[in-house]
């Protein structure tokens, strides 16, 4: 066993929601994303973040959030709300129930997150989100080339 090894959880991806689509299934992954629909008689939400601001069509996943419905506060739940999302993305929404409600189903079935962990964003600026984002992003680049 290796003397960096843990017996504690993977750590979390930082990725932009535009990103999900991209990873593999079961990558865990931390995101932010605001609320654009949720059905939670059926433990479902679609978050979207127009990142990059010229994206068409506007980047948004579909999130299982049944494993924590319960400890959610519902407020947090509103159409609108900046919440962020600790999960595991999954292959398709394929064989996941669908809404019998008004849940409206997002356009391709590629981006699917299966939550863990769902808190507020509270008061932010995405500009600032982004920017800081795309900072680390670089610098995990440039260790990774280092390294090589």
């Amino acid at each position: 066993m290796s003397e960096f090894a843990t017996n504690g959880p993977v750590a979390s991806k930082f990725v932009f929601l535009k990103d999900v689509a991209t990873l593999p299934p079961n990558t865990k992954v931390r995101l932010l994303g605001c609320i654009v629909d949720h059905d939670t008689a059926e433990g479902q939400i679609i978050l979207e973040h127009a990142y990059p601001k010229n994206a068409k069509p506007i980047p948004h996943v579909l999130v299982d959030i049944d494993l924590v419905l319960e400890s959610i506060e519902p407020s947090i739940l509103s159409t609108g709300s900046w919440i962020n999302v600790i999960g595991y993305t999954r292959p398709t929404q394929r064989g996941v129930r669908k809404s019998k409600a008004r849940l409206r189903q997002p356009a391709d079935e590629s981006s699917f997150l299966q939550a863990v962990l769902v808190w507020t964003a509270g008061a932010l600026k995405i500009t600032d989100y982004e920017i800081t984002l795309e900072e680390q992003r670089s610098a995990q680049k440039n260790l990774i080339s280092k390294s090589k």
